[in-house]
């Protein structure tokens, strides 16, 4: 809050740093940028978000297709893996 304060022009005196008065009023953020800690928990917070009541723009879609690449090549994998066993057991 500090910094953004700063950046609007408005002194911070906690921290010592000049500028016009700083607003009395509650601050309003119209965007900002939230981060996950791991794709697969994206989904689950714009869910929470939208539950408050919060609009959300994610790469949800984006992320699920390569979630999904991700499970057919392991499965591929796995699939040839078995198969190349198979051929020298035999």
């Amino acid at each position: 809050m500090a910094a953004e304060a700063f950046r609007d022009g408005r002194a911070v005196t906690a921290l010592g740093w000049s500028g016009d008065p700083p607003l009395a009023e509650e601050r309003v953020f119209p965007s900002f940028r939230l981060y996950a800690r791991t794709i697969y928990e994206v989904a689950g917070l714009a869910s929470v978000l939208t539950e408050a009541g919060q609009r959300v723009k994610t790469s949800a879609a984006e992320i699920e297709t390569v979630r999904s690449i991700d499970r057919n090549l392991a499965l591929l994998f796995w699939v040839i893996a078995a198969a190349g066993m198979a051929g020298y057991s035999l």
